[in-house]
């Protein structure tokens, strides 16, 4: 188990998480109604947290930790917790979504909207775009493409396994219109 994944599964007593939430939570600014961490950030932009426990150091996601001692849930490699406000270093419980990966990719695409909507993600609660708001966005086009193809390549690796090809011609036919909407969904 990584040093990381072991922070999320420490025998916390309701002492140690109330200490630690008053740690996290005197390093924050509310902004809007997001609640931003005011520490040390990793270089992906996420707010990064320190704590030591039992005589051993930890370095958590500050975002993903609190919502972790908060509500108590089994943080598996599956999950992750969305800031569906868009704002990285945002801890507001109200803003924060267990969700798999699949949805929190589709995050990007509301992200990346222009003008910024939601799309709707299933079951999953809806993005959250303050009115008149408009996040820094790097090579906006490019990355709405990016994260379009690796959705549709997402689908297809999910999908493909349950598909029975039984000759080469079918094999070709689906390995063609794959490469030929990737290549539609980056030029366009």
């Amino acid at each position: 188990m990584s040093e990381v994944a072991a922070a999320y599964s420490l025998p916390l007593s309701e002492g140690d998480t109330a200490y630690l939430k008053h740690r996290i939570l005197s390093k924050t600014k509310k902004v809007g109604d997001c609640l931003h961490w005011g520490g040390e950030t990793y270089t992906s932009g996420y707010g990064a947290f320190r704590f030591t426990f039992s005589k051993k150091r930890y370095k958590v996601r500050v975002h993903r930790f609190l919502f972790f001692i908060t509500n108590n849930f089994d943080l598996t490699s599956d999950s992750q917790v969305s800031h569906i406000c868009h704002h990285k270093t945002c801890i507001n419980l109200d803003h924060l979504s267990l969700e798999d990966a699949g949805v929190n990719m589709q995050r990007l695409i509301c992200f990346n909207a222009v003008p910024q909507h939601c799309i709707g993600h299933g079951d999953a609660r809806h993005c959250i775009f303050e009115e008149n708001e408009v996040p820094v966005r790097k090579n906006k086009k490019n990355c709405i493409h990016l994260y379009s193809l690796l959705l549709f390549i997402s689908f297809f690796v999910k999908f493909l396994p349950h598909v029975q090809i039984t000759c080469f011609f079918e094999q070709f036919c689906l390995l063609s219109s794959c490469i030929i909407v990737g290549l539609l969904v980056l030029l366009f």
